[in-house]
């Protein structure tokens, strides 16, 4: 059964590695990479809902983690990177601090995290993950969400140029 599917920028959704697209612009068809035989959808909805059923389904179960571990994880941070002004945003040392203690910071898709912080005054929370809790998903590995605490940071970029950080797992 041949299905003509929709056009639509790729960014949109094929830049996952969990689909594949072929044909043409106006009739492109898209697979889901891990089943045997080649299935196609009917739309780009469907396309988007298998992609993210099959990778949820595949994601470490989330973990808790109790108070004690929350405090030697907060003396970890605070010891690596002691004091609150800054050059720059201390990421990496805060990064290697967790990492020393078996967590890691991850993103939205449970993978490592990776990007850049914006603004003179701002502040995120990140997800954690759990270093020991691992598995691979379509050639990534994917982390278990630690899904009772994160990592609050905020900043301040002061007049002489230097950061003002607060950094605590929550």
């Amino acid at each position: 059964m041949v299905v003509k599917v929709f056009v639509f920028k790729p960014t949109e959704l094929l830049k996952s590695r969990y689909t594949r697209r072929t044909g043409s612009p106006g009739n492109y068809r898209y697979y889901y990479d891990d089943e045997p035989a080649a299935r196609h959808y009917g739309s780009a909805a469907e396309a988007m809902r298998e992609t993210a059923k099959q990778f949820v389904n595949k994601v470490p179960e989330p973990v808790k983690i109790n108070a004690p571990i929350r405090a030697r994880l907060n003396a970890a941070v605070q010891k690596a990177t002691p004091g609150n002004y800054y050059d720059n945003i201390p990421l990496d040392e805060i990064d290697a601090a967790l990492r020393s203690e078996g967590y890691l910071l991850i993103q939205e898709d449970n993978t490592e995290w990776s990007g850049f912080l914006m603004g003179d005054d701002s502040g995120t929370l990140f997800t954690l993950g759990d270093l020991n809790n691992h598995r691979e998903v379509n050639g990534r590995e994917t982390y278990a969400e630690v899904a009772n605490s994160g990592l609050r940071m905020t900043w301040y970029k002061m007049s002489s140029g230097r950061y003002e950080i607060v950094k605590y797992v929550t």
